[in-house]
């Protein structure tokens, strides 16, 4: 149970954090822009800019931000409130080589203003927009900035080139530009998801009549391996992810049908009204409930309970008297041995023995645990190879599932695959770490002994936690009674078998660990031992940049930031 708690709450945070990275702010979302620039003779550019915004919630203002690096020279010529209601105050703030507008709707942070949809129009000038590399010439702009908290639904680009330039290489980042009319620099980009800048290379033969300071120390060969470099990137991230995903997917599922499913068995009873075979309840536990693991706190109650039956222990209410060492388990002997006061267990009073002998009875318990295995394996069981080969594929599977769940964060520009490819990855994330709380048996599989084995105590189990069946085929003896808890305690279902025994017998059968059970949970007293020692044994020991404008994927200059306050 606590395997699968771990797990709900990994998953719940990964998908929280997932959705609050992608999803953008609750607050507002851009409908429309429109970016429009008309490129002079002299290299420098006329941008208008239309912003719609759709305010979901209340408000208190909206901002506006653009700048330019040097030599790059902005100048602000134009801002119109198009649509919606007018803003009590505009403030602007000057940047180096840019502006910043905040159009305040409220007076008071304290107030907010309804929801609305309202739409800008900005228009500068920036000098210097052409840059210049070695033997070629380009504009890199970016149409809308990075620093976005929202969707932008559908973003036009209108770009006109002076009829004299030769005519340029397009590249978009992302590259996911439609070309909606027949003109040439037209284009449509939808969907642009939060925190993803969209710019434009536009690469020409150099342009010997425009003088710029603006310059790269590129050759025109060195852009055009930057944008084949970025096509093949873009290529391979969604391969990879999408590759990536269904090995995810199929390993299992493969070595499930090789490996994993189970051999036909003759065996197919209901239920078994008496313990199907004699062995001892803690070897019951390791095999049973824990799939041919270690033996658990309830096997380790139960291996005690089975002593008390062998009169190794006596048993009075909360008090166990040690009377005689049994010959096995020798090691939950000596626990007790190291609990006892005058040979006396007093179980609700163990914790200032637990603190004062936790490492040894600790100690104690993982020798146990480690006895028991190896009867357990013993045995051949069940076959884990199918088990063991898919929770190491999916361990290591996981590293590339988190290495492509966090791709958008340092592969900018490359938003239209790595936002799928994230997608991908934290999926496959999820299936890998689903395959490692796999139980066992999911993935291995029992032999032919072994699966008669569990399937007969798995009957059993059934028969002692269904009141009908008790009800109907009551234990002919009251020893039966005892082997019906001590087993119950094995199997983990101790609490329900005795709450039906209530509701059968008002008065507990005369015997001591029926007796026991019914005035105090004495199971849960004893699993409490090593949970303890361990709990106290483990608190003890824990005490114990992207680069430069003009060059690579987002070297593109300007692009506005919007924000919503």
């Amino acid at each position: 149970m606590k395997r699968y708690i771990v797990f709900g709450i990994i998953v719940f945070v990964s998908i929280f954090l997932y959705i609050h990275y992608f999803s953008g702010s609750p607050l507002f979302d851009i409908p429309a822009m429109e970016y429009k620039l008309i490129l002079k003779k002299d290299g420098s550019g006329v941008v208008t800019e239309k912003i719609t915004w759709n305010l979901k919630k209340p408000f208190r203002y909206l901002s506006w931000r653009v700048s330019f690096p040097e030599p790059m020279d902005f100048e602000l010529l134009n801002v119109k409130r198009l649509e919606g209601p007018k803003p009590l105050m505009v403030k602007e703030e000057k940047l180096k080589n840019g502006v910043k507008l905040k159009f305040w709707y409220t007076r008071s942070l304290d107030i907010y203003h309804e929801p609305a949809l309202i739409t800008y129009s900005f228009t500068y000038r920036v000098k210097n927009l052409i840059i210049h590399g070695k033997d070629f010439s380009q504009l890199f702009v970016k149409y809308a900035g990075g620093s976005r908290n929202s969707w932008i639904r559908k973003l036009r680009v209108r770009v006109e080139i002076p009829d004299d330039f030769p005519a340029p290489r397009i590249f978009h980042h992302p590259n996911f530009a439609e070309s909606p009319s027949n003109e040439k620099y037209e284009f449509l980009f939808e969907n642009v998801p939060p925190r993803t800048f969209v710019e434009g290379r536009y690469i020409f033969p150099k342009i010997l009549s425009i003088p710029s300071e603006a310059k790269v120390p590129l050759s025109m060969e060195n852009a055009l391996g930057e944008e084949r470099t970025y096509k093949f990137l873009s290529s391979f991230v969604t391969t990879s992810s999408m590759v990536y995903i269904l090995l995810s997917a199929f390993l299992p599922i493969m070595v499930y049908l090789k490996l994993g499913r189970e051999k036909k068995v003759s065996y197919d009873a209901i239920f078994e009204r008496e313990p199907p075979l004699k062995d001892p309840p803690e070897i019951v536990n390791a095999v049973v409930k824990n799939l041919c693991g270690l033996p658990d706190e309830n096997g380790f109650s139960s291996a005690v309970l089975e002593m008390i039956k062998e009169r190794s222990i006596s048993i009075e209410r909360n008090h166990l008297k040690l009377l005689k060492n049994p010959g096995k388990n020798e090691e939950i002997y000596k626990i007790l041995e190291l609990l006892a006061v005058d040979g006396i267990v007093d179980l609700k009073n163990l914790k200032s023995q637990l603190k004062k002998e936790a490492k040894a009875i600790y100690d104690l318990y993982n020798s146990w645990q480690r006895n028991i295995s190896e009867e357990v394996k013993g045995r051949d069981f069940i076959e884990t190879k199918g088990n063991t080969i898919t929770k190491i594929t999916a361990f290591f599977l996981m590293i590339p599932g988190f290495f492509f769940l966090f791709l958008p964060s340092f592969m900018k520009g490359y938003e239209h695959v790595t936002i799928l490819s994230s997608t991908m990855g934290l999926s496959g994330f999820l299936v890998n770490l689903l395959v490692l709380f796999l139980r066992k048996d999911v993935l291995a599989r029992w032999t032919e002994e072994g699966r008669v084995y569990y399937l007969k105590w798995k009957a059993f189990e059934r028969f002692i936690t269904d009141f009908s069946l008790l009800s109907q085929y009551p234990p002919d003896s009251i020893v039966l009674w005892e082997d019906y808890l001590i087993y119950a305690t094995a199997l983990g279902v101790a609490k329900k078998t005795v709450s039906i025994m209530r509701k059968m017998l008002p008065e507990p059968p005369n015997t001591p660990i029926a007796r026991s059970s019914y005035e105090a949970p004495v199971y849960a007293y004893l699993s409490t031992i090593p949970l303890t020692a361990r709990s106290i044994v483990s608190s003890s020991t824990s005490a114990g940049d992207r680069g430069d404008f003009g060059s690579g994927v987002g070297g593109g200059v300007g692009g506005s930031d919007i924000d919503v306050g």
